[in-house]
């Protein structure tokens, strides 16, 4: 058992043996170590703290194979060698932050089922994959925004986020699917998504607040949503270049914000407003802004 695991600019350290430390009592911090390459504790049982690892040049691989109880938030940033993450997590309570590592290609988390909390994947370039395969709940929020060669993500369990979805700027996605996915409590965002063609939440009924599809300019169809039929903040469809057909939003009965549909130069005007024509017969009293679409 540790209180603290300090490691920090230990510029000799070349290899690190803790096969049998069980649990750590507060934070570990990995930081700035120059000639370092395997993170792994292997029996480690228990994390109550923050798990910090960050600008360790020569590191390629962090491993920790069955950790049953994570109390703190994971922060795994500007690792320049760090080609893997493989997490095997069974109860998670706190934030996952994942930033700027410049050839990570792959993250897999295995084993969380309901983690407590926000997680952050920014500015990883080299990412192509994240799975979490058993993830049911996410009790906070994802945001997974600028990573350049992202292709794959993978939730094949996820059900439900009592937060928002974010994602943004993956200009390498070219489809995204989530067939389980019931409920967003808080935003769906997507933003900036220039390849993505595929779309589908078929089994996602409302979103908490905001609903916004802007800058995805290869989808054609938003048939993906046939299940959505509440939203509690704004409708939003921008600046989408190959959107034709919304009417599969023809299934909403509830907007609590403001009706956007603008500047979609190949979708029928009259499609949004037979959306909102719908939603007048619920008595709709939100502002309605439908321009720069198609005439016909």
């Amino acid at each position: 058992t540790f209180g603290i695991l300090r490691m920090e600019q230990l510029y000799q350290l070349t290899d690190l043996h803790l096969e049998y430390l069980s649990i750590i009592e507060e934070d570990i911090f990995i930081q700035e170590n120059t000639h370092f390459p395997i993170f792994s504790l292997p029996s480690l049982q228990q994390i109550d703290g923050t798990l910090t690892i960050i600008g360790n040049n020569s590191l390629q691989e962090i491993s920790l194979p069955h950790l049953p109880l994570f109390n703190g938030t994971i922060k795994i940033s500007y690792n320049m060698s760090l080609e893997n993450i493989s997490l095997d997590i069974q109860n998670l309570h706190g934030n996952i932050l994942f930033q700027a590592n410049a050839i990570l290609e792959s993250i897999t988390l295995v084993g969380i089922h309901s983690p407590e909390g926000n997680i952050q994947l920014l500015s990883n370039p080299s990412l192509t994959s994240i799975i979490l395969p058993n993830t049911t709940d996410i009790i906070g929020s994802i945001a997974i925004i600028n990573n350049q060669n992202l292709s794959s993500i993978d939730f094949p369990a996820l059900e439900n986020i009592e937060g928002s979805l974010w994602l943004e700027d993956l200009p390498s996605l070219n489809q995204f699917t989530q067939t389980k996915l019931q409920t967003i409590g808080d935003d769906l965002i997507l933003f900036n998504l220039s390849s993505l063609s595929i779309l589908n939440l078929p089994s996602l009924s409302s979103t908490g607040d905001n609903f916004s599809l802007q800058e995805l300019h290869q989808l054609e169809s938003t048939s993906g949503f046939l299940a959505l039929n509440s939203i509690g903040g704004n409708f939003s469809i921008q600046e989408n270049e190959s959107l034709k057909n919304i009417l599969s939003q023809l299934s909403l009965w509830t907007v609590q914000g403001d009706f956007l549909v603008q500047d979609n130069p190949n979708l029928p005007s009259s499609q949004a407003w037979q959306i909102v024509d719908h939603l007048l017969f619920n008595q709709y009293s939100g502002t309605i802004s439908i321009f720069g679409n198609a005439e016909n």
